[in-house]
């Protein structure tokens, strides 16, 4: 979760007044899913790979695993980031962007995106 799940809290930090702000942030994030994803679905949610493994296939790995594993239930599946990065390696995966912006009041941007049940 260091290494991504609280790319949020990392961008922001931990003070009182950032935690405050952080709560904001999450809470828009969940309003968000809940807009755009009110049907039944499967949720990622803090999917992370520290930055001195990246780039060796273990997020794809995990990714994958995690399709398989889901897929037969036919659900579509829905994942936020706060990275480009991360954008790219969903979009390997299936993934759309259903929004993009920025999170209001602050300078974090955000991706919701959504894989199709097959």
């Amino acid at each position: 979760m260091r290494h991504g799940g609280f790319y949020t809290m990392r961008k922001v930090g931990l003070k009182l007044k950032a935690m405050k702000r952080t709560m904001r942030i999450f809470k828009y994030e969940e309003e968000r899913h809940k807009e755009l994803a009110p049907y039944d679905h499967w949720y990622f949610q803090n999917i992370a790979v520290k930055p001195e493994e990246q780039g060796k296939g273990f997020g794809g790995l995990l990714i994958s695993t995690m399709l398989k594993t889901i897929e037969s239930d036919e659900l579509p599946i829905y994942v936020e980031t706060n990275t480009e990065k991360s954008v790219l390696i969903y979009q390997k995966y299936g993934f759309e962007i259903l929004e993009h912006g920025i999170i209001p009041e602050t300078d974090v941007p955000l991706w919701c995106m959504l894989r199709k049940a097959r």
